[in-house]
């Protein structure tokens, strides 16, 4: 049997892949630690639809958990910015899409609406390229891809 070691280091997984495995086909897992950092040791048998279903459940799950963390730290920032009502409306109407991808998970789609974001709707505050472009490129690093160097 071949073996995947998957680690869960805070709200991303890690993969690292022995002997050709992949998640598609696993069979098992099991916990061998705990706190901020487990590791998950995924056992390959027989692919079946029902353990690929898994996958991408702990797949989904990940990625929709790391969204709400950006979306988070965007609230956040805002405030620090001295958002008001009448900038949020504005927040809201360009970037409520871009906060609904990534509440669901769509990190690859945010990438791309952020980076198609009209340079006419930033504000100078709340919604810069800049700024953008450190979003995108902290999805891009939770993803494993380069980075972009301009939106």
């Amino acid at each position: 049997m071949e073996r995947i070691r998957v680690v869960r280091n805070s709200d991303s997984f890690l993969i690292a892949e022995n002997s050709g495995a992949n998640l598609d086909a696993w069979l098992s897992a099991n916990v061998s630690s705990f706190g901020d950092e487990s590791t998950y040791t995924l056992t390959r048998g027989n692919i079946d639809s029902e353990l690929s279903i898994s996958a991408a459940k702990i797949s989904l799950r990940s990625s929709k958990s790391f969204g709400q963390s950006l979306i988070d730290d965007f609230a956040v920032e805002n405030v620090v910015l001295g958002i008001n009502a009448e900038n949020t409306d504005n927040v809201l109407t360009v970037m409520g899409g871009i906060l609904s991808l990534l509440s669901n998970g769509y990190l690859e789609t945010t990438i791309r609406r952020a980076k198609a974001i009209d340079p006419n709707l930033y504000d100078g505050t709340f919604i810069t390229a800049a700024r953008l472009l450190v979003y995108v490129n902290r999805i891009e690093t939770f993803l494993g891809i380069a980075l972009s160097e301009t939106l």
